[in-house]
């Protein structure tokens, strides 16, 4: 059975990413077909990020990860 609802995205990416990823979000959210879950777009200042980060990844469809060089040597 399809449901018919919008496919969930989730967005990973370095913070030092932030420009190109927030270009990404609002190109794939202008589509109007996908609920895309972007950092800055779902937490509020201050929320603790580890488990909504884990919500959205554990409820999404499809996971992007943007690599660069930053991905691997930012601090976790």
């Amino acid at each position: 059975m399809i449901e018919n609802r919008p496919l969930r995205v989730f967005l990973c990416h370095s913070s030092k990413d932030n420009s190109v990823a927030r270009d990404l979000y609002h190109q794939l959210d202008s589509e109007g077909w996908m609920d895309v879950w972007f950092i800055e777009a779902r937490l509020l200042p201050s929320q603790n990020w580890e488990p909504e980060i884990m919500k959205g990844v554990e409820n999404a469809d499809v996971v992007i990860v943007l690599l660069s060089k930053y991905f691997y040597t930012e601090e976790q």
